[in-house]
């Protein structure tokens, strides 16, 4: 696993299993965004054919979870501690954590699951996708004038 803007203090907070998962495997993306700016990494997570384990940020349930992306999910609370580092609670972290075991063990489900994702990631975040929605807009905003 890839551990994205995170810093010292957060990867110590993560539980053992989850980190030890991350050190050993180096095969899957961790998202730990507790607030905003995930979705570049989410998608870029996507069109490389990576699997992911993510926290479920506000802007991943508004503008991403809608796409029925199939994620290894941490769910969407989390507590601070009085550092005030973000850290998601072990009791929710042990399924997420079976989770990522059994699918970088099950290899076919691994690629099954990351063939869908790639897919629903090329047909609506592609830069043909956004080409073809900026031909519309445009063939519509002449059309007016």
């Amino acid at each position: 696993m890839i551990l994205l803007n995170t810093q010292d203090a957060f990867k110590e907070k993560l539980s053992a299993t989850l980190y030890g998962i991350a050190m050993l495997i180096l095969t899957s993306l961790l998202i730990p965004v507790f607030r905003k700016d995930g979705g570049n990494q989410f998608l870029e997570t996507m069109f490389a054919k990576l699997p992911i384990l993510i926290y479920e940020y506000p802007v991943f349930e508004s503008d991403i979870k809608p796409y029925n992306f199939n994620t290894i999910s941490l769910g969407n609370t989390f507590n601070t501690d009085t550092n005030k580092m973000a850290y998601v609670n072990k009791s929710i972290t042990r399924q997420p954590a079976v989770q990522a075991v059994n699918l970088l063990i099950d290899k076919e489900k691994r690629k099954k699951i990351i063939e869908e994702n790639f897919t629903i990631c090329k047909n609506n975040f592609s830069y043909d996708t956004l080409l073809k929605v900026l031909q519309n807009i445009f063939s519509n905003t002449s059309r007016d004038n």
